[in-house]
This record gives structure tokens, C-alpha cells and sequence, in this order.
């Protein structure tokens, strides 16, 4: 696993692909008004990790050197990436394939098993960006914004609603019916097994061990719930 960390200890465990940007779309959002919308990307080819400059506003930087718009360049283990004017840099902690649990140094793994984390959710005002994190202890794992993040949220908020209820055991919390789940969404069961099994994915490609059981399932009342109890959710 292949893990991008932040001087402020943030890190983000690298998917094939990974955009960076302002965007919400982007797999690492970055808040910080000098790096564009579509910043850069990293992604993995021929055995190593490289990162374009998506012809962004002012610019990308390895090592102090900047990268020209359009070009890859190859990244070696600990490089310093830096995107736009602000905000500090990035090194590359680990260059192992996507997604393969295991690679990345015992510090980061160890800390990332479902049964220790907290899932932070990012929400705006009109909810059309939600972006989630996992954290345990000192460490963050940005997850990104994505199209499932939304069930997620809501099943968060269920699970944070019946804890406010002192009546109901703690294995009583967050269970939804899951087909009236969907329709309180308006989409079909299939799409949010879909979506919820993206969730799954995504966390299990970050390392964590015991992804599968983000999304717990009563299959003869066919109820549903997010699995993690510690949840965090602000606004932004």
C-alpha cells in the first residue's frame, strides 16, 4: 500500500489513479485556494509511481523542482511533492503497488483496522460535497468525495441518532430497513449494494483491515448499518 503523508501528519493511501485538486471529485481534496480545481495526479506504471501537473494554475514540484505541465515524472521513495504556492508538502512514504495491504511500513498498519477507527465525514451546507476520513489515533487516512459517501453519511447519522437514546443497547443502534433505505434516497436496492460495496473497496484498497465489515446486515429482517459506532461529522 502506497501511502502520501502531509508534514501535518495527514496521509492518504494511494489508489491506482489518484487526482488531486480542489474538486470534490478529486481523491485527495486539498483546501487551499492556490491549487486548482484538477491539480495533479499520481499513478502507478511499470512498477513505480510517477505524478503529472494537470496544467494547473501554479504549478507542481518534486523535490523543489517543477514538474512541467503534461510531463510524468518518475517519484522515488521519500520524494517531497508540493502543490501549489502553500500549504507544505507531501512525501511519498511508501512506493508498493495500490491497493496491497501489508506493504506499507508496520506504523501505518497498525493503526488501520476497522475495529479502532473513527469515521470522519466532511459535509457542506447543501450536502452536495461529502467527503469521509478514517482515523485512529494520530493518524488520518483521507478517503476522498465520492458518489457513496452520501449513504454513508445518513447511515452515520442513524447510528449517532439512536445513541442519543440511553433506552437502546448499543447493538440496537443504526439498523435501517434496507429497502426503504434505498427508496428514502430514491434509488433501486441493487444501486446502493452497489454503492455500499464501492465503500467497502475503497476502504479495504486504503489497508484496513476488516473492511468488509463497514456495512453489517441483518439478512432475515433485511436491515443494514454502517458497522463503526465512533463517527465524527462536521461542516465545512
Amino acid at each position: 500500500m502506497a501511502v502520501l503523508e502531509h508534514t501535518s501528519g495527514r496521509c492518504a493511501a494511494l489508489l491506482h489513479r489518484h487526482l488531486i485538486g480542489r474538486d470534490a471529485t478529486c481523491d485527495l481534496v486539498l483546501d487551499n485556494p492556490s491549487v486548482s480545481g484538477l491539480h495533479a495526479c499520481l499513478h502507478w506504471r511499470e512498477g513505480s509511481w510517477f505524478v503529472q501537473d494537470l496544467g494547473s494554475r501554479n504549478g507542481t514540484a518534486v523535490g523543489g523542482a517543477a514538474v512541467p505541465p503534461g510531463t510524468s515524472v518518475a517519484l522515488a521513495p521519500g520524494a517531497l511533492l508540493t502543490f501549489g504556492v502553500e500549504g507544505g508538502s507531501w512525501s511519498l512514504r511508501c512506493d508498493a503497488p495500490p491497493g496491497r495491504a501489508g506493504a506499507a511500513p508496520a506504523t501505518v498498519e497498525a493503526t488501520l483496522r476497522l475495529s479502532g477507527l473513527v469515521l470522519c465525514f466532511a459535509v457542506s451546507q447543501d450536502e452536495e460535497y461529502v467527503e469521509w476520513s478514517a482515523r485512529s489515533g494520530a493518524r488520518v487516512v483521507t478517503l476522498g468525495a465520492r458518489s457513496f459517501n452520501y449513504p454513508l453519511l445518513i447511515l452515520a447519522r442513524a447510528r449517532l441518532e439512536d445513541a442519543a437514546l440511553p433506552e437502546l443497547l448499543v447493538s440496537s443502534h443504526g439498523w435501517r430497513d434496507r429497502d426503504a433505505f434505498a427508496d428514502s434516497l430514491a434509488m433501486e436496492p441493487e444501486t446502493l449494494k452497489v454503492y455500499l460495496h464501492r465503500a467497502r473497496q475503497a476502504l479495504g484498497a486504503a489497508g484496513v483491515e476488516g473492511a468488509a465489515g463497514l456495512i453489517e446486515r441483518r439478512t432475515t429482517a433485511a436491515q443494514l448499518r454502517l458497522g463503526v459506532g465512533a463517527i465524527e461529522i462536521r461542516r465545512v
